[in-house]
């Protein structure tokens, strides 16, 4: 005897006949678009897609289910590759707006299909009205999603602000004033690491990007400092509390955890400008704003040739001269580096190249830059690792074949012939 489930497959079928909706399927998927944008009235797991049309240019509403893997969040093309939310995703470069009580933009990263099998079992598993459109039960083992899973489109949700500069390597952009900074989120096996914390302030942000990559409740294996300026430090002392860690940085780094000028380390801003305003300042209260922002007793040095906290694929490579402790990392796999603000990828030395927004390869800020020809050196350190992905502290990553010659033409320039000669 044939049940009611039978039946509303067969009726499931026929709505989406050839993998397109009919006209009684449209106007189901306007009603649920509604539904699911508002959480009394749907599951926690529904959600509303709304994405802009590659041929209108007007946001178009869909129904979807979102699937949860390994502590991320897919959205699934049930009905494969004609699917026209699909399209109109990739003609937009993956932004969209998720709703589900609200409004949440998102970047949407679309999975190879060689990683796409349990995520299509587990989507089968929490979206019940997918499976009449799959030729695959959802109990069936991983070898048969294997099979077809170049047909069905995945996408990896990740809240704007976000973006995955490598495999397991998220940059989250924060801002503050004018101004920008990233932070990165790695991920190494089970584990993941946070390097660098943006402005004072950016804890909240940083949490909440956290659990959208690692799931709620996540905390890191580590909290890492390419170095100790407010623009990459000045959240770490809330993370650290809240998350019961210690924050690692170079040993080099650690006279600057106390916080205020260290006259040794002291960088032209520090003395033509920051300075001269903290000694109008009385001494109690500079003492007390001091202590409360102070890294001391939080901030442990760790041995740069021991291998980094957290990270047993990637190696730290010290880089003086923008501090006296700078560091990046470096995953040797495939040629990742994340290189704090020893290489950037906005020129922060030019008002011009600032308000033209151009995005090419950059020296550190030279007002913030302790010794400028250590910062020329560590500069021609990183363009002989010759790497594939230049993850920077202020500006956007680049990646590609181009990377390590376009960094190795800039140090070239930047520091001097003798560094010329070397490079050669």
């Amino acid at each position: 005897m044939r049940g009611p489930t039978h039946v509303t497959h067969r009726l499931l079928r026929w709505m989406y006949r050839g993998g397109r909706p009919n006209a009684l399927a449209r106007l189901l998927n306007r009603l649920s678009a509604v539904q699911f944008a508002i959480p009394l009235l749907s599951s926690s797991r529904w959600a509303t897609l709304q994405v802009r049309g590659r041929r209108s240019g007007r946001l178009v509403s869909f129904p979807v289910v979102v699937a949860d893997y390994a502590g991320q969040r897919y959205l699934v093309a049930m009905l494969g590759q004609d699917t026209n939310w699909v399209h109109n995703v990739r003609a937009a470069g993956g932004r969209a707006v998720l709703w589900h009580g609200r409004r949440m933009p998102v970047q949407l990263e679309e999975v190879e299909p060689s990683a796409r099998a349990p995520i299509l079992r587990r989507y089968l598993e929490v979206g019940p009205g997918a499976r009449p459109h799959f030729p695959v039960d959802r109990r069936a083992g991983l070898e048969e999603f294997e099979q077809i899973a170049a047909q069905y489109p995945v996408f990896r949700i990740t809240e704007a602000g976000q973006e995955t500069v490598a495999p397991d390597v998220y940059r989250l952009e924060t801002r503050r004033f004018f101004t920008e900074a990233n932070v990165y989120l790695v991920r190494s096996g089970a584990e993941w690491v946070l390097i660098d914390t943006a402005w004072p302030g950016s804890a909240q942000l940083i949490r909440a990007a956290a659990e959208s990559l690692f799931g709620p409740g996540t905390r890191p294996a580590a909290i890492l400092l390419t170095h100790i300026h407010p623009d990459h430090s000045g959240s770490a002392l809330e993370l650290a509390r809240a998350w019961n860690l210690p924050v690692h940085v170079h040993p080099a780094e650690m006279p600057l955890a106390r916080g205020g000028i260290v006259p040794a380390y002291a960088n032209p801003l520090d003395r033509w400008f920051i300075g001269p305003i903290l000694r109008l300042i009385p001494r109690r209260r500079l003492e007390a704003a001091r202590a409360r922002r102070s890294l001391e007793g939080t901030a442990r040095p760790f041995d740069p040739e021991g291998g980094v906290p957290g990270l047993p694929d990637w190696r730290c490579v010290p880089t003086p001269g923008h501090t006296p402790g700078h560091v990046a990392y470096f995953r040797e796999r495939d040629r990742v580096l994340i290189t704090g603000d020893a290489v950037l990828t906005v020129n922060l030395n030019s008002v011009r190249d600032l308000l033209a927004k151009r995005h090419r390869i950059a020296g550190p800020p030279r007002v913030s830059t302790w010794d400028w020809s250590l910062a020329k050196e560590s500069v021609a350190t990183l363009a002989a690792l010759e790497p594939n992905v230049l993850a920077t502290g202020h500006g956007r990553p680049i990646a590609g074949p181009e990377t390590a010659r376009s960094l190795r033409d800039f140090a070239a320039r930047f520091s001097g012939p003798t560094v010329r000669r070397a490079l050669r």
